[in-house]
């Protein structure tokens, strides 16, 4: 478990929490010190901006009361009173046998969201989430959405025809291979998709439009590039022609 706060360039802090030895591994009674941080504080691998706070009893499970926990969360909090944070990302390298479609629901200031999970693909769920969104209740900053189930190869025939139907009784339209569904408070309008692929994504369409220009301008700087270097080796070639004559 570790906490990082990046600045713009290579610039970074980083926290790890860690068991009770500087083997990462866990086990003993929690050992703290007087002050207003109680856990240990220690440099880690003598690098100038990483630190090591152990304390951790269980290292593959994150207990909400436990002090590892409290102390990332006020750890956290601190930074955020000092810096105007842009954005904060969440990545779990375990089993998310602990994330829940409501805990998605409930993510109100994220914009982008990237998860695989591990429970059983619930098609009433997906269609909560995409009701709560449409009516201006739930995740009004998200940006772009992408659920993977880590366990299922495929989404069964039933499962599409279900979500299909829902969809219809939401009366959200087919575009193409995706659905269309704009939101009653604003008028924004988001794209969704549940493929066979055990995948459901939902992107903003303004997103996807802003992303389309980036990679035209990438593709339009790339062919500038090649006609710059085309006339280059193109006066190149002249130059040497003129050399042997």
């Amino acid at each position: 478990m570790s906490l990082t706060v990046s600045f713009n360039g290579p610039t970074h802090l980083k926290y790890y929490f860690i068991g009770n030895n500087d083997r990462f591994r866990a086990g003993g009674p929690v050992q703290t010190v007087p002050g207003e941080w109680p856990l240990p504080i220690k440099q880690f691998r003598q690098l100038p901006n990483e630190f090591k706070m152990s304390g951790r009893q269980n290292l593959l499970e994150a207990n909400p009361e436990g002090l590892d926990m409290k102390v990332m969360e006020k750890l956290t909090r601190h930074f955020s009173d000092i810096f105007d944070i842009d954005g904060y990302n969440l990545n779990y390298i375990c089993g998310c046998n602990w994330l829940t479609m409501n805990l998605i629901i409930e993510a109100h200031e994220s914009k982008l969201i990237d998860i695989r999970i591990t429970k059983i693909l619930n098609v009433n769920e997906l269609t909560k989430l995409v009701t709560l969104w449409r009516s201006g209740q739930k995740l009004r900053n998200l940006k772009k959405l992408k659920i993977e189930w880590e366990e299922f190869k495929t989404v069964d025939a039933d499962n599409l025809k279900e979500f299909k139907k829902n969809m219809d009784n939401l009366g959200v339209r087919p575009n193409g291979s995706r659905y269309q569904v704009e939101r009653v408070t604003d008028g924004e309008i988001a794209f969704l998709s549940l493929d066979p692929g055990s995948k459901f994504e939902m992107v903003l369409q303004k997103v996807e439009l802003e992303e389309g220009k980036d990679e035209d301008q990438g593709s339009d700087n790339s062919e500038a590039e090649d006609e710059e270097g085309e006339e280059e080796y193109n006066e190149s070639d002249i130059e040497d022609e003129n050399d042997e004559e």
